[in-house]
């Protein structure tokens, strides 16, 4: 109906060519977006539900990072165990044996250079990550040299980075 009105108006087919165009577009996004979801989040099927997923332990104490570290490992089919707190991290690690650890040096309870060295003490295998601001870069890199952290990402965390960091977080255990 749209189509036939700028036909009729215009007399000439550009404007029609334009409206395909942008209709030809948008549907390419919306299959393109739909498709993505799909691998990114596969549907629950029996192969799946019964494969262990791996743990990540997010320590952070501030929610917005906490909620973005989560998604990122979430769309990694990790499960993301969150937690605010020095002393219930080393609690959670003792518990639940994460395959990574990911901790701020700022938080609550014990700080994180601390609540590292315990994890450390009770798994020399654990594999602890720092988490830190540019300004704050400097004490991470003493932290994760005295703790044996595998890798510091700095705030804000794109998946890129996530990306580019992967083979550190994921490397020999210091």
């Amino acid at each position: 109906m749209k189509i036939s009105f700028l036909l009729t108006q215009s007399g000439c087919l550009t404007q029609y060519y334009r409206l395909i165009a942008t209709l030809v577009l948008e549907l390419k996004l919306i299959l393109t977006s739909h498709m993505t979801g799909l691998f990114m989040n596969p549907p629950l099927c029996q192969s799946n539900v019964d494969e262990v997923k791996q743990t990540v332990l997010i320590v952070m104490g501030n929610p917005m990072t906490e909620t973005s570290l989560a998604a990122h490992f979430e769309r990694r089919g990790w499960l993301p165990i969150v937690c605010d707190d020095g002393d219930k991290a080393v609690d959670e690690y003792v518990e639940k044996k994460p395959d990574l650890v990911l901790m701020a040096l700022d938080i609550s309870g014990l700080d994180g250079h601390i609540a590292a060295l315990e994890i450390r003490e009770t798994d020399f295998n654990a594999r602890i990550a720092f988490v830190t601001t540019r300004t704050g870069r400097a004490l991470a890199e003493d932290a994760a040299y005295s703790a044996g952290a595998t890798a510091i990402l700095t705030t804000p965390i794109t998946t890129t980075d996530l990306d580019d960091a992967w083979a550190d977080l994921m490397g020999e255990i210091p």
